[in-house]
């Protein structure tokens, strides 16, 4: 079909017909459009498949690192993944909103965890401070 709309455009430039805009008729025109619209078409979608296989590349690399750094969960890679979780799963799919929820919830108990250290931390400074006052 292709070959087809390239033969009859080659024909039409020798003949010399598409060369005055008078001469330009609505199948002509379709004809042109015809030849250079399905490669655009072929590249916006190749485009769109090569961004779509490298989002998945990132997160797959993100659930890596998690599972690789698993056992030490304060290293900077183990960090760096979890921060790249709202980035990497940002959109409206359920599955990407699953994988934030999951991770805000995780980040709050974290959160309070700390907070909660924090405050031992801090009785046991005042319990610290008490024991070296009585002692002068």
């Amino acid at each position: 079909m292709i070959l087809y709309i390239y033969y009859i455009l080659a024909k039409k430039l020798n003949e010399g017909v598409l060369l005055g805009l008078s001469e330009l008729t609505l199948n002509n025109i379709l004809t042109i459009i015809a030849m250079f619209l399905p490669p655009l078409v072929a590249l916006q979608v190749s485009r769109m498949l090569q961004e779509s296989k490298e989002k998945r590349q990132r997160k797959i690399e993100v659930f890596r690192t998690l599972m690789k750094t698993r056992a030490s969960t304060l290293s900077p890679e183990h960090v760096e993944a979890l921060n790249m979780i709202d980035v990497e799963f940002y959109g409206n799919e359920k599955r990407n909103r699953a994988v934030v929820e999951a991770w805000k919830s995780s980040l709050d108990r974290l959160n309070h965890l700390l907070s909660a250290n924090m405050e031992a931390w801090e009785e046991k400074c005042e319990l610290l401070e008490k024991v070296a006052i009585s002692l002068n």
